[in-house]
């Protein structure tokens, strides 16, 4: 069960962190 919640956490901190990151490069670059 823990096992599966710390997935859960790292996945979305993935997903979270991935279009923040593209936001902020792309802003950077305009």
């Amino acid at each position: 069960m823990l096992s599966a919640v710390l997935i859960l956490a790292l996945l979305t901190a993935l997903v979270a962190t991935e279009p923040a990151a593209g936001g902020r490069e792309r802003g950077d670059r305009a």
